[in-house]
This record gives C-alpha cells, structure tokens and sequence, in this order.
C-alpha cells in the first residue's frame, strides 16, 4: 500500500508538537525524525531576500513596513504587522531619551501598546498586548543591529503578547555587555514566540528571560557572552531550542528552570561554564558538548515528556474584517423563470471558506535555469459572526501556515543554490506546500487534514500528513477519547482491522497496535505525537502513521475504524452524521491518498482514492486514475489534465464522486460517477470551466475569497465567462435525481473585482433601477456614453444581463449567445464598451 506521506515541516506546528519515544519503536528513529525535522528549519530559516509584498497577516492583507530608523520602527508596530529593518543600528536608548513620548511603563501593565520603563540607569523598553508580529532584518548578510545602553535594562520586553516572531537580528547591550539584572529578551505572560536566525550577546545575566510564558522557540540562533546563564524561566512550558549555538557564556546554572519545561535539539555547546540545568525538565536530542559544564547529565537522552495539550493562544487580534459580499436577496423577476426547488435548510453545515497564500521570487534574477521555487498554503475560514471561537483558531493556523510558507522561500532558494545540479532538458520545481482537504464540516465536527510537501531535492519527495478536529461551537481540539466510548474498545477495534484488512502493510503491522496503545495513553489525545494522529469524517475515524513512524517513505499508513461495523466503539454524538453530505479526497501527482466508505451498503467499507497518472511518459499530461476496492482504473474523461479535485457526495442514499479536472487555458470539466455495488459509473460532464471550490475574488469579503461545498442540496459552482470580458460566474446548485448538478435559484452572479473600468462608449437603450435589483421594478432608459459599470448578474436561459453602475444604478439589457459570441441587440459588447480584458 502506498498512501500519502507529507513532512510536518510547517515551522510552528514541528515547534509546538511535543514528541516521545513510544513502546515498541526504537529511539533511534525517534532521534532521526527530531534531527531531520531540525535540520529542515534550519536549512529554510533565512530571509535574506525579503521581498515587498510577500508575507501577509492573517487574514490576507499584505501587511509590512520596511524602516529604516527605531522612530519608523515603533511607528510601524501594530497587530498583523511585518516590520522589516534595513541594515544599520537601531539604539532604542537614544530613541527614548531623545524622541519618544511614552506612557510610563508599571508593572501589570496590560493594556496594548509600547511603553518606556525605568531600568536604574536609564530606560527601557516595553511592547505590550500585541498579536501576530514580525520584526525582520532585511538582509540576513548584514543583520540589523537592535541594542539598549543601560546594564540594567533589557533588550526586549516582550508582556501579553501573542505570535511574535523575531528574525535574522543581532540584539545585546552597546556599548558594553550589561550586568547585574539585565537580559537580552523578557517574554512575561505572552505565548508562541519565535526567534530564528538571531545573534542574542552581551546580555549580562540571560539570553531569555521567560515568565508565565508558553510556546518559546530559537531556531538557528546564536547565543553567547552571557554572565549568569542562557535561560531563566519560571511558569513557563514547552522552552524549545533547534539548531542553535551557546558558547563563552558564564554563570552557575545554563538553564534555570523554575517550574518550567524545556527540550534542546540538535544544538552545539562550548565553552560554558557551570551545570548545564538544576532540574529534571531538561530534555536533550542530538546535541553537542565541548569543555561545557563541570558535571552535565550527557548527551544521549533524547526523551522528551509525554504531551500536554499546549495552552490555548490568547486571541488575536485582527484587522478589521471586510464586510461580507453584498449579495441582492432572492429575486423574482418578471422575466427569468424562477428555478427554485424545495429543499431542506442546511443549517446543519459549517459555511466554509478557502484562500491560498503563493510565494514565489520576483524577478529573472531570482530564477533558476530550466526550474522554478515556491512556496504555498491553504487557509480556512468560517463566519466570524457566527463562530467566533472557531473563526479566532483557524485565524491562528492560518497565521502560523502563512508565515511558514513566506519564510521557507529564501530558505529554498539557499537549499537550491547548494543542491541543484542543471541536467539537459531536465526541468524541475523546488517547492514547499501546504494543502488542506475538507474531511466534515457540519455543527458537531470541522475535520481537515494538512499535508505538507516539499519537493524537488535529490531525496525526493518529504512529505507527511496530520488531522486536525476542531469543535465548531468552542474552536478547541477535539480529544478522541470524547469520540470514542472508551480506549480499550477503540484499541480492540484497531486490533481487529489490523489483524483483517490485507491493504495495511505486513512490515509495521506488529508497531500499528503498541504505537496506537500509547497515542491513547496521553491525558488528552487531540494531536499528533512523533507522527501519529486521527481524523473524523462522516462513516468514521481514520488513524494516521506518518513515516517517521513505519519507516515507509512512500507515504504515512492508516487504520480506519468505521462507525457502523463497530457501533459499540463511538459515541452517538458524532456518529449522528446529515442524511447527506459533501467530503473532499486528497488528489496529487502519482500519490495515493487512501479513504475508507461503505459504498455499496453491505456494512462493510471498502478504499477509495483518486490520483493523478502521468499519461505517456510526460511530466505536463496526466489522467486521473481511480481505485475502489480492489480494482484501480483511469477514468478517459480526465485524458491530459494537469490538476484534479475530487470530492465524494453522498446524496439520498446514492454516493457520486466529482471530479474536476483541469487543462490548459483554465478550462475545466466537471464529471460526475456514480458509485454502486458494482463499479464506477460514468454519468455526464459539466464542461467549459466549471469549479467546485472556486476562488472568490471579491473586494468586499477579502477574508472570504475561496468556497469549500460541504452540502449537496445547496452548493455553488463557478464559471468562467467572457461577458463583457473574461469574468467568472457563479450560481447556486443542488444535486439531481440523476446525480448531475441542477441550478437553482436566479441566474448566475458575477464575481469581479471592484473595478470600474469597463465604460460604454455610445448611448445603449436599456431599463434601469436604482431601487434592489431583486424586485425588478425597472423603468426605460439609456445608458449613458462614458457610464462605467461592472456585471452583475446573468440569466443564460432568458438572455438577461443586470449592470451595476458607479452611481448604485442598476441597467438591464438583453443579450444573446451564439457560436460563442455575445451580442446586445446585434452589437458586439466590443463595440459598445471600451475596457474589456479577455484572458489569454
């Protein structure tokens, strides 16, 4: 069996998993996962190339400033924000004797903003309350320097903050190191900080100072010069040090650690005076040790404590969220024939949406000969109005993906330079994605599973999965011991599949049982732990074993464990699936994702996949190939596609899969089989450029731009037309009796930017209103030479297109389509409009 295998490198998750060794593993796989994973991060972790307009915030907004000054610097600082400095020194002391006008730090202060402390010989300085920022050096050659005088004070404070990542900077005390209390970083009461690629010196007592603060990582980081130690924490959970250098530091303990926990991997010490740590919750992997220490516990411990469930992230702040599409209510024109049919509320489904953050070089410069790089990741979102908790968790793995993505970029760049090797006629992609695919989306369960994927080294591919199960009313992780009745049922159910099912791999069948025995030992099971973790979807739960685990470099292994063979197990809570539903399968080049479903109702599942097969030998032409069962079989309607999504619809006790395959020129089909007891059953084709999860680019809802289907009695499907322009069209669908997408409601709206660039260019006799173009209370006009407009809505069975002028105007006009080419009483939109941009 071979099913997808993708990496969890993306860079905060690797930081916030805690790993151990499980029984029945040998450490030393163990110990080669957390080095691999280590050298991956360090290997990506530049930015030497920081290019304008790439990172982004949460919520899509590309948002950076790039200074040049420490005034510019504190301007720049808000929730969101990347603050990149330019080369240079940034004296934060100068700056607060000499230009800012601070509000007094006090102690508790934890009110947002950036205040000025008393530290004995001067001030420093203190940034509070802040969610979601990035502070940059733009070239990690010649680092930005950001200093303080005063021996007293520290660097940077750092106090109720949230998801603050600092990068290639140099940060200690100028001119002299500092001495007795004061520190390089104080972090106090704030969570998931990153420092990567930074020198941290001089610091008089402790490179990092934590206080009451979980989720702290240096990656790449070089540490020294420091007097009393490296760390001092108190209250502080899951400290986290990969690939980082300590050296010429002095002091009686390194690591003090008061009540707090700590791992260090892949890290070289030297010449460090004292005992390494003064309690047990110092775990060690791969680490390296010269004239350190007077006594140290060695270098061969690579435990790291069992997980807990890491501390929820205080909500993010965010900018203002845009405003949903204006959408007109529903219309009952005069005209068009009204489309509607009876079905049930689907209020039992989670509205979701989908966006993409793409990374890749600007300019030729950037490029290499015969290849490319780039970077990507899938974001989620649901209605913050309606889920707010759900909405604030999604927000901050998004967050997390999206600057993972932008971050890794350089890194392959550096990874490229120092691995590619031109062959003739050899062209090749350098790439890191993160793609998510929808398991169940409805008020008990948001299941997804993110696969991550690295491409284009001479190791291949690096790959692995994860589940993530969120629980749409609090936005919390889903523990599997809710789902399951007990653990000792659930593990007897995998024990039997295990023991069954001949499409589990023989060679790790003996490690499935104690592996998902000791995944089931944690207090709460609700992630990943050294590669292991579950999702639930609508017929049940699906174990997943990454390579790190079974050795298999193809792909991760999976066990699943239906709801109907083992209805003991599960309960009724979750098993309590709609009568109908919508889940999306994991396509790819030449990988096999496997899923599990009942499709031809014997109480028995049986596998499912679909993948994409070169066709020919080509690399650029493929078909999509199908297994259900035992047979595997190309489905001819998809010959020389370059992309699929497919997504199983389970719809009045019928199962269909759609697929949607992609060609060059955006076009697209949509083909739909239906699934019996017997075999896939080719039904018909939506051609043209149907998409079922569509992009959505609508200025007023930029946090909304993509639509995931979840409900097959009401979905929507988007097409590409060349109204008045190449636009995209997108109407409102159920599935039929015969399994084929049906319209219904009113016609198709359009979906443009908000651009006003379309214009007419003579006088057109129309019918207008300014009133809600629903009611169709229209009255004769004539659309005036030089009006711009943008479309607005199509009805193709009646020949009716609405314009919505710049003035709230709304025009009607008549058109036809013949042989592909439109016109408005006999006219080509070309000679009646100037401004219309057609693709290719």
């Amino acid at each position: 069996m071979r099913i997808t295998c993708f990496m969890n490198r993306y860079r905060k998750r690797i930081f916030y998993t805690n790993i151990k060794v499980l029984k029945g593993q040998k450490e030393e796989k163990v110990k080669k996962r957390i080095i691999m994973l280590a050298a991956a991060v360090a290997a990506t972790a530049g930015l030497s190339a920081f290019a304008a307009g790439e990172v982004k915030a949460a919520g899509g907004q590309k948002l950076f400033v790039e200074v040049e000054t420490v005034g510019e610097m504190m301007g720049a600082i808000d929730d969101g924000v990347t603050v990149v400095l330019a080369p240079g020194m940034y004296d934060l002391t100068e700056w607060l004797e000499e230009d800012a006008d601070l509000e007094k730090w006090e102690e508790g202060t934890d009110e947002k903003g950036i205040y000025a402390g008393d530290a004995y010989e001067g001030p420093e300085l203190h940034i509070v309350g802040y969610r979601d920022l990035t502070i940059v050096s733009r070239d990690s050659d010649d680092p930005a320097e950001v200093v303080c005088v005063p021996g007293h004070a520290n660097v940077l404070n750092f106090e109720y903050c949230s998801n603050i990542h600092l990068d290639g900077l140099s940060l200690g005390h100028y001119p002299e190191a500092g001495e007795c209390i004061g520190s390089v970083l104080f972090v106090g009461s704030s969570d998931h900080i990153t420092v990567s690629d930074c020198e941290l010196y001089g610091c008089g007592v402790y490179a990092l100072v934590s206080d009451y603060s979980d989720h702290i990582t240096f990656t790449g980081c070089d540490v020294h010069s420091c007097s009393d130690g490296i760390v001092s924490a108190s209250a502080s959970e899951d400290l986290l040090f990969i690939d980082t250098d300590f050296h010429d530091c002095t002091g009686f303990t390194n690591f003090n650690l008061d009540g707090s926990s700590c791992s260090i991997i892949g890290c070289s010490m030297e010449n460090l005076s004292g005992t390494l740590a003064d309690t047990d919750d110092l775990n060690l992997s791969g680490n390296t040790f010269e004239k350190c220490f007077e006594e140290y516990p060695g270098s061969d411990q690579i435990d790291v404590p069992d997980p807990e469930k890491p501390a929820e992230p205080e909500k993010s702040a965010e900018p203002e969220k845009p405003s949903e599409p204006e959408k007109p209510g529903d219309m009952k024109p005069e005209k068009p024939a009204d489309n509607k049919t009876d079905r049930k509320d689907a209020s039992e489904f989670i509205p979701l949406y989908w966006a993409n953050d793409y990374y890749y070089p600007e300019g030729e410069e950037n490029q290499i000969e015969q290849g490319y790089y780039s970077t990507s990741a899938d974001l989620y979102f649901v209605p913050e109005d309606e889920y707010p908790e759900l909405s604030e968790t999604l927000k901050q793995l998004n967050w997390e993906n999206s600057m993972t993505a932008s971050m890794l970029l350089d890194g392959l760049k550096k990874s490229i330079d120092e691995n590619y090797e031109p062959e003739e006629d050899e062209w090749r992609s350098f790439s890191y994605d993160l793609s998510r695919f929808l398991n169940r989306a409805d008020k008990k369960v948001l299941s997804f599973t993110e696969y991550n994927d690295l491409t284009g080294f001479d190791e291949g591919q690096i790959s692995e999965a994860r589940g993530i199960n969120l629980d749409p009313e609090t936005g919390e992780n889903i523990d599997l011991l809710d789902v399951v009745s007990s653990a000792d049922d659930f593990l007897a159910a995998v024990e039997n599949e295990i023991e069954e099912n001949d499409f589990y791999v023989d060679e790790w069948k003996e490690e499935a049982l104690p592996l998902t025995e000791d995944f089931l030992d944690q207090d709460e099971v609700t992630g990943d732990i050294a590669g292991l973790s579950f999702t639930i979807d609508y017929q049940g739960i699906t174990l997943i074993f990454n390579g790190s685990l079974t050795g298999f470099d193809d792909g991760p292994c999976t066990i699943f464990v239906a709801y109907d063979e083992y209805p003991e197990v599960f309960n009724e809570e979750y098993t309590d699936v709609p009568d109908n539903y919508i889940a999306q399968l994991a396509t790819g080049n030449d990988i096999e994702n496997l899923y599990w479903y009942d499709f031809d109702a014997d109480g028995e599942v049986e596998p499912v996949s679909v993948t994409l097969t070169p066709m020919d030998d080509s690399d650029d032409n493929y078909i999509v190939s199908a297994r259900w069962d035992e047979e595997v079989f190309e489905l001819e309607e998809t010959e020389y596609c370059y992309e699929a999504d497919a997504y199983l619809v389970h719809f009045d006790d019928k199962d269909y899969m759609y697929v949607v395959a992609g060609y060059e020129d955006a076009y697209r089909d949509l083909n739909v089989y239906e699934i019996n007891s017997e075999a896939w059953v080719y039904v018909d084709s939506v051609t043209g450029t149907p998409g079922f999860m569509m992009q959505y680019p609508y200025e007023k809802s930029d946090e909304i731009p993509g639509y995931i289907p979840v409900d097959p009695e009401s979905f929507k499907i988007m097409y590409w037309t060349d109204c008045l322009g190449t636009n995209q069209l997108m109407g409102d669908y159920t599935v039929s009796e015969d399994g084929m997408p049906k319209l219904i409601g009113d016609g198709y709206e359009f979906i443009p930017e908000d651009y006003w660039d379309i214009k007419a260019v003579k006088d057109i006799e129309a019918e207008s209103t300014k009133k809600d173009p629903a009611e169709w209370d229209y009255e004769s006009d004539t659309l005036k030479k030089g009006t711009a407009v943008i479309p607005y809505r199509y009805y193709e069975d009646d020949g009716i297109l609405i314009l919505e002028a710049e003035d709230g105007t709304y025009y009607r006009l008549d058109i036809d389509v013949e042989d592909y080419e439109w016109s408005i009483d006999g006219e080509s939109p070309d000679d009646l409009f100037d401004g219309l941009i057609y693709a290719g």
